[in-house]
């Protein structure tokens, strides 16, 4: 093939903005973001003076939904998803909505989580966020988030990227906009491969495969409740009568159980040798953060 071609300047290119994906991820790790191809990356620099684009421009199509007046982040399509921003930038959020107002009550729970992770672009407008808990929120960067940057940024792959706030809670008492959050997220992103018609459409490697991530919420307690963590190996029926869900009576039979063994809890089945906690009441004490086994 000769050297200067179309097909290999763009092989080298692409070299070009993996080599560059390196040093823009140590640059993310330092708490950087990719805000602008002119300045995140010598690929961008060599793509100009080649007069050529080695990948295409990233579009995003965001789709919301209305919540007490405001457009919320609701679907985020990136088709295609590259290391070359296009028109976006992506930031930290700076716009708010009332139903981040009403839920942001609760302090250290929740967060404005982007559909499109600003390091790969993402605006921090509303029409990109959604108000998730902060372990969902962790939980979507090490399962889902790292993947795609690792691909766009690191290896400079273009992918189709879709992400997806679904469903709503159950009805909340305290603060009712509670309700409104999403069930999950559900992640999706393949990679994508130019065509000989020079589109990127042809679908190659899977990278997430509609992976669900569940937005579990804190509990439907007073603003303002101060939690106290509850051990159940140690714990006198007074504290164990301050978990919600337990109660005098289930207190007492878990106080019972543990004098009967006697020895402190090894796994959550051990609660199912009291009357009356079943496999529910076993589930929500193990994902109530506030309670501990032993």
């Amino acid at each position: 093939m000769p050297r200067n071609s179309k097909a290999s300047r763009r092989g080298f290119l692409r070299g070009a903005g993996m080599a560059a994906g390196t040093l823009i991820l140590a640059n993310i790790a330092n708490g950087g973001a990719v805000s602008s191809i002119g300045q995140s990356s010598g690929a961008a620099a060599n793509f100009a003076t080649a007069g050529l684009a080695a990948v295409p421009k990233t579009k995003v199509d965001f789709g919301t939904r209305s919540v007490s007046g405001d457009l919320v982040g609701n679907v985020m399509t990136a088709d295609p998803l590259s290391i070359d921003p296009g028109s976006l930038a992506g930031s930290a959020p700076h716009q708010q909505t009332k139903l981040w107002v009403a839920v942001n009550q609760r302090p250290y729970e929740y967060i404005r989580g982007h559909l499109l992770n600003h390091h790969v672009h993402g605006p921090g407008e509303n029409r990109n966020l959604v108000p998730i808990t902060g372990s969902c929120n962790t939980t979507m960067e090490k399962q889902a988030e790292h993947v795609i940057k690792k691909a766009v940024i690191g290896e400079g792959k273009v992918v189709r990227f879709i992400a997806k706030a679904k469903g709503k809670q159950g009805v909340r008492k305290h603060i009712p906009q509670e309700s409104e959050l999403p069930e999950k997220m559900v992640l999706h992103a393949v990679e994508l491969e130019e065509g000989g018609d020079g589109k990127w459409k042809t679908e190659g490697n899977v990278l997430l495969n509609n992976k669900e991530i569940p937005n579990t919420l804190p509990s439907d307690v007073p603003i303002g409740t101060v939690h106290v963590e509850v051990n159940l190996s140690t714990a006198r029926r007074a504290q164990l009568d301050l978990i919600e869900g337990v109660g005098p009576v289930l207190a007492d039979r878990i106080v019972k159980l543990r004098n009967k063994l006697g020895r402190p809890f090894h796994t959550y089945d051990d609660l199912t040798g009291a009357e009356g906690i079943g496999d529910d009441t076993v589930e929500k004490l193990k994902n109530n953060k506030w309670v501990k086994l032993y």
